[in-house]
């Protein structure tokens, strides 16, 4: 399932070195119990014998029928601790609509901070259902080899990134740390074009 879930993100973990054993681990007092529902989603739950709060480590899911389900679990759970956690909730997460209440609080925090040490390599192969071609202007005063112009062409479901030699500015320019984000998917191009 983790494979099939981060099949279309863009990350440095795959399932193959995904930590597991520390995900699943039973250390610091608390009990780490897997529910999973059927082969669209998975809920890591944890708790301790004291009355602190239960934790979410990690929920997953590809339907919303899975989420729904695991929702309703975690509704269910509430008779082993009135209060649960959840750090690192993915952006793409529809959990707070279904939790319209004032009980609810939300803080937003930076969880890992990430930068692409090569435009060309970074931009090539990526999947797309897009064709076309365009030239990228890309502002990288720390690695000289990101500073300048790439072009930038998507045929076939993939992409080819080259760097150009001329001076062009590129149709589209921006900085590496823009960039960045936007290969990793979150905020989307459109925020930040906005921004």
């Amino acid at each position: 399932f983790y494979t099939r879930y981060t099949s279309g993100l863009h990350g440095p973990l795959t399932a193959d070195t995904r930590d597991w054993k520390g995900r699943l681990d039973n250390s610091d007092n608390k009990q780490t119990y897997v529910y999973a529902a059927g082969d669209d989603g998975y809920l890591l739950w944890r708790y301790s014998a004291d009355s602190e709060p239960g934790d979410i480590r990690e929920m997953l899911s590809v339907t919303p029928e899975a989420e729904s389900a695991l929702l309703g679990l975690l509704r269910d759970l509430g008779v082993q601790r009135r209060k649960a956690q959840w750090n690192n909730v993915p952006s793409d997460s529809t959990l707070l609509c279904h939790l319209a209440n004032w009980e609810v609080e939300r803080k937003t925090e930076p969880v890992f901070a990430a930068r692409v040490v090569d435009v060309e390599a970074a931009l090539t192969g990526l999947s797309t259902e897009i064709e076309g071609h365009m030239t990228l202007g890309v502002k990288d005063e720390h690695a000289p080899w990101n500073n300048g112009v790439f072009n930038l062409v998507a045929e076939g479901g993939t992409t080819r990134c080259t760097k150009e030699a001329g001076s062009s500015a590129g149709e589209v320019v921006m900085d590496i740390q823009a960039l960045s984000q936007a290969v990793w998917g979150f905020p989307s191009l459109s925020l930040l074009r906005r921004a």
